[in-house]
């Protein structure tokens, strides 16, 4: 091969990469289910009857489930986009390291969150790209003790949110991308409270989540 053909050959791997690389303009969709891991939780609780005693507590949690949606725009390899999930957790058995006692089972925590992501594709090949990011939003934990008292514990808070975000993505077509996403998820630690003939508090520690999860993602821009 000539010296003018190896440069036409390479000029043209060269714009054929390029294209397969670039990445669209427009709006996008995504959805992803997965399942969803806590740190250990812990944190103090008060009573009026126990004041000025603080008791803490240690939670131990089973691996549970996560959906989310998103919708976002994309330029270039930027993505900024919106977030809508919930993730539960089976909550199996609270610990009080002060006195040395444990009830159990507990019911579960559950966490509605609302973020906005910015991410970026990094390519990785034709069809391949790693995505890198990460966001800022609110979380609504929510806790169930269906065994406290006569009547049980629930509450929900409010609280501030952020998160890493790391994933591959794989084209399926100039629509349509499959990905995988690794999360971590940290919120500050709520307040619970109960009040019965006595008033209860559950202070919890920053409460840290693990997500993994697998999606489709589907493109509207050119």
């Amino acid at each position: 091969m000539n010296t003018k053909a190896t440069l036409l050959a390479a000029a043209a791997a060269i714009s054929l990469g390029a294209s397969a690389n670039a990445a669209s303009n427009g709006w996008y969709a995504g959805l992803e289910g997965g399942g969803a891991w806590l740190d250990d939780l812990g944190g103090r609780e008060t009573c009026t009857a126990c004041l000025p005693t603080r008791f803490h507590f240690d939670i131990s949690t089973d691996a549970g489930w996560a959906i989310l949606g998103t919708v976002g725009y994309e330029w270039d390899q930027w993505r900024l986009e919106g977030e809508i999930g919930y993730r539960r957790n089976d909550m199996n058995h609270i610990s009080f390291r002060t006195i040395g006692s444990s009830t159990s089972p507990l019911g579960d925590l559950g966490q509605f969150t609302l973020m906005a992501n910015m991410l970026y594709d990094v390519p990785l090949g034709d069809r391949f790209s790693l995505a890198l990011g990460a966001g800022v939003g609110f979380d609504r934990i929510s806790f169930d003790w269906p065994i406290f008292g006569a009547n049980g514990w629930s509450d929900d808070e409010w609280k501030f949110a952020w998160q890493g975000i790391a994933g591959l993505n794989y084209s399926l077509g100039p629509n349509c991308d499959i990905f995988v996403n690794y999360r971590y998820l940290s919120a500050d630690g709520p307040d619970f409270r109960k009040t019965t003939a006595i008033f209860y508090a559950l202070h919890f520690d920053d409460i840290n989540t693990h997500t993994a999860s697998a999606g489709l993602r589907w493109h509207f821009g050119t």
